[in-house]
């Protein structure tokens, strides 16, 4: 019996400009699900935010009173600074939020390479614009096309895959991240 861990159906997705151009056609296992994936793990990460922004609102009201209110000018800053912070410290560095890491994704850019922190920032911006102008549809995007692309993932050029088949495709090529 062989438990040596191989990938060659999937080796079509190996990008020759780098480390991986995830490619729908070659690998479908890389977008298997992604949608729903990305629905929970933005359930997740609203989660998180909520409990962050009512600290950081807990700690400008609080200020508020000690300043005779001045700081109260800020709250309408805590949502959009809280939200664009996490997703820069987050999906920046890390290449998936903490709702992402927990559904098993991460997203790239379409040439393979992880987004900045300023990508990872406009990627919440779009996605959040998109969100209020699009919703609920802002997921029919994504059934209509193979590499389950939301509007702000074409925008900044980026998908979202399946981190753990993505690693074995890495590994099996010798390539790690």
């Amino acid at each position: 019996m062989n438990n040596s861990i191989s990938a060659p159906p999937l080796a079509p997705a190996i990008a020759t400009r780098s480390s991986l151009l995830p490619d729908a056609v070659a690998a479908p296992e890389l977008f298997e699900g992604v949608l729903w994936r990305r629905s929970a793990a933005f359930v997740i990460d609203a989660a998180i935010l909520a409990v962050i922004n009512l600290a950081v609102l807990t700690v400008v009201l609080v200020l508020g009173v000690f300043t005779a209110g001045l700081a109260w000018f800020l709250l309408g800053l805590v949502f959009p600074t809280v939200a664009l912070a996490y997703y820069a410290l987050t999906l920046g560095v890390r290449g998936a939020t903490p709702g992402m890491d927990a559904m098993g994704i991460e997203v790239l850019l379409t040439d393979g390479t992880p987004l900045s922190k300023t990508q990872a920032m406009a990627h919440a911006l779009l996605f959040y614009v998109t969100a209020v102008l699009l919703t609920p549809l802002v997921l029919l995007v994504g059934i209509f096309n193979a590499r389950r692309r939301l509007v702000h993932d074409v925008v900044i050029g980026s998908v979202a895959v399946n981190a753990a088949v993505r690693r074995l495709v890495m590994l099996s090529h010798g390539a790690g991240r």
